[in-house]
């Protein structure tokens, strides 16, 4: 049953939403579950910390990509969030890790958009997943960005 809480520390926030897909807060990529992360996707705004670049050393498949709380995803992105995805999954690699500073929205609408998209769920189940409180997270312009590009690639959808 998901999400698999790792950490509810507000530092860390971490939680398996999916199988292999992980959301949490900047300090969550500190927590690698054993043989370490498959990728790190870090959707940095203003927090944007250079202090993490001694720990992205581990990472093999790193992607950072500026984006602030409440805007809509940026163009590319989560084409490229799922290029990830869709390697990992081809691969049969380890888990990704998704975070922003939080881990309460930017993260968590991507990951519902690689849940709904990849795994074939539904908005309701989706969300729940990602939600660590339904009433407020994730912000509402950013996840509806990500059901857009949901709804734009569902074509190129396979669920499990």
């Amino acid at each position: 049953m998901y999400p698999k809480w790792k950490d509810k520390r507000e530092e860390l926030n971490l939680r398996e939403v999916g199988p292999g897909i992980f959301v949490g807060a900047e300090k969550s990529v500190t927590r690698p579950p054993k043989g370490g992360w498959y990728a790190v996707i870090d959707l940095y705004g203003e927090s944007a910390a250079a202090t993490h670049s001694r720990m992205y050393r581990e990472v093999d498949n790193l992607v950072r990509w500026p984006f602030f709380d409440g805007d809509e995803f940026p163009k590319g992105l989560l084409d490229m969030v799922s290029g990830v995805v869709r390697a990992r999954d081809k691969e049969s690699g380890g888990p990704i890790l998704i975070h922003c500073q939080a881990g309460l929205s930017r993260s968590a609408s991507a990951a519902y958009a690689m849940l709904r998209h990849y795994r074939g769920l539904s908005h309701e189940e989706a969300h729940d997943r990602v939600s660590d409180d339904p009433e407020s997270w994730p912000v509402s312009e950013t996840l509806w960005s990500a059901r857009k590009w949901v709804w734009k690639n569902r074509e190129e959808a396979s669920p499990e």
